[in-house]
Order: structure tokens, then sequence, then C-alpha cells
């Protein structure tokens, strides 16, 4: 299939031009598509996620390539895959965007993802249940054990408890491809929100030896499903303890940006090696940091971190340089 070609005025989104099989699959004509925007022929009636795609252009970045959902006029969908790049048409900025519809790609990736799935599934009941004995074991179940066996049922513990993490990330990610997870959008408070993620991990900060921060803001209220904004909070402060050097402080934000709220975690640590950053967010992603501390983790927080908050109508990015790291999520604010 020939690839569809659109041009968009990046002010107002609206579409300028698209050619024939843009056209066609669409089932629009020219003059309809130029009263209309993305908005309209996806199933993604977010314009702040449009408009962040647009900021990272004027910011300099070469293009940006994403998913969505299109939408026919008949009513029918498919998936795609949009690349938009801002170029100079006749003096003026436009953003060229490229579609390609990725129905195959997806249907590979639905059968890749069910098989995975059932694996996980049938590794997770058995886990749980070593997991249960061994920590029975570490509580005293079986007896005061000998000095050597309280080791190795200490290593035992926490090794099947990140196998359980890395087996409910699995099945995360699994959810969130075939649409099976849930989000319940309410009004929440950026400062709660925050304050939940810091609580979360006071003992491990302490162990750390570093100040978790939050900063003081005016009362911010954005839209959000208050677990998965936990849990991908809960994530970034995590990754942020990995990598801040003992004795320093990790700073958590909330702001206003636009029509969205800017909650944002920084930490002090080594920075992210530019080698690494073009797969930050892709699965099984981790980076050597080259420092003594044991990182652990799946490799899997940051991608099911970003799919969450895209699925909340929300996006998630990252500014480092040596020495500092800024982790940040924009979400709709309550008007």
């Amino acid at each position: 299939m020939s690839e569809e070609v659109l041009v968009t005025d990046p002010d107002t989104l609206r579409y300028l031009y698209a050619n024939g099989s843009a056209v066609r699959s669409l089932g629009y004509t020219l003059e309809q598509l130029r009263t209309m925007t993305p908005m309209d022929v996806t199933h993604d009636p977010y314009r702040m996620r449009f408009d962040n795609h647009v900021r990272k252009l004027r910011e300099g970045a070469p293009y940006v390539v994403f998913e969505g959902v299109r939408k026919r006029i008949t009513g029918d969908t498919c998936p795609m895959e949009a690349r938009w790049q801002l170029v100079s048409s006749f003096g003026r900025p436009v953003i060229l965007s490229v579609v390609q519809d990725i129905t195959q790609r997806k249907e590979i990736e639905r059968m890749k993802n069910e098989f995975v799935s059932v694996v996980s599934h049938e590794l997770r009941t058995p886990l749980i249940s070593i997991h249960g004995a061994v920590k029975l074991l570490e509580g005293g179940a079986a007896g005061v054990l000998p000095e050597p066996a309280t080791r190795l049922v200490a290593l035992a513990a926490r090794n099947s408890e990140r196998l359980r993490v890395i087996v409910d990330d699995i099945l995360d990610l699994e959810k969130i491809a075939s649409g099976r997870i849930e989000f319940n959008i309410e009004s929440l408070d950026a400062s709660a929100a925050l304050g939940r993620a810091a609580q979360a991990y006071e003992t491990m900060v302490r162990t750390a030896g570093v100040e978790l921060t939050i900063e003081p803001h005016d009362a911010l209220q954005l839209k959000a499903d208050a677990q998965r904004l936990d849990q991908v909070l809960a994530n970034l402060v995590s990754n942020a303890l990995k990598f801040a050097p003992q004795g320093s402080r990790i700073l958590l934000e909330a702001s206003r940006e636009g029509s969205g709220v800017r909650l944002q975690v920084t930490d002090h640590g080594a920075g992210i090696p530019e080698a690494f950053r073009a797969r930050f967010f892709r699965r099984f992603a981790q980076a050597d940091m080259n420092t003594s501390r044991p990182k652990g983790g799946s490799g899997l927080g940051l991608s099911i971190a970003k799919q969450m908050i895209e699925q909340m109508g929300g996006s998630i990015g990252y500014s480092s340089e040596p020495g500092r790291t800024c982790f940040h999520v924009v979400l709709p604010a309550v008007p």
C-alpha cells in the first residue's frame, strides 16, 4: 500500500494538503480534509498530545514518530504509524506527515504478546507460592535457621520478589498492548500524588543516604488514573534512587504547562549516556551507568510508564546532562 502523505499547519493543526493515497484511505475529499485536524481522523481527542509533538519539532527534534488508531469516514479503524517533520513550504513552516497502515505489524505483536502472557501467567502462580514459602522461612516459620541458611533464604526471597515484579511488568505490558487495561480518569491533586510517591520510598531514601524533597507549588489539579499515576511516579522515583549519589538530593516538582500539569523528578546522578538515549523507552532497555551500586530492575518500567501516560492523554520525557537527570510527565489539567 502506498504511503499517505499529509501537510498540516503547525499552529491550527488543520490539514493543508493530502495526497491521493491519504484521500482514498480516509474517504474524505481534499476539500473536507482542509477543514479537519488529526483529532478528527484518529481515536485521539487530546489536542495536547499533538501539541507536544509540534513543540518537540520546534525545539529542534528532526522528526517525531508515534502510533495511533486511524478513523475513516466509514467508521472503520486501523492502527497507523505517523512520522512528522517540520519543513518549509513557500517560506512558511508546515508539518510533513507520512502515515503507514501497520495492521499486519500489530497482528504479529498481538500474537507475540499473547504467547508471552500465557507463559507469564503460568509462571506467576507457582512463583507466588515459592515466594510465600521463602518469606515464611525468612520469618522463622520453620524455627531458627543456621546463619548460612539464613543468608541463602534471604537471597532467595530477594530474587523471587524481583522475578515476581518482572512477571507483573510483562503482564502489564500485555494488557496495555491488547487494550485490556482499564483507566479510571478522575481529578487528582498534584501535590498529593507527589506526596504518595515520596512516602512509598521513605525507607529506601534513608538507606540510600539521599534527601528527597517536594518543591512547594500552587494547588494544581490534573486528570489521570490515581493508581496508574502512582505506579508511574513510583517508577521514576525508584530510578532516581538507583542513580542518585549518596548525600545528594532528589527533587519532586509540579507546575502548570500550557493546558497540562507537569510533574517532574530530578536527580543528580551521572546522567544518561548519549548512546543509550535512542532506545530509552524500549522494553528491557537498561544502561550501564558505570557505578558500583547494583541497579536491578527489568528494564520494563519506563516502557510501561510511557504507554500508561500516553493512554491517559499525556506525555513523558526527560532531559539529561552529566550530574543531572530530570524526568517529567505532563497530563491534562482540570479546567
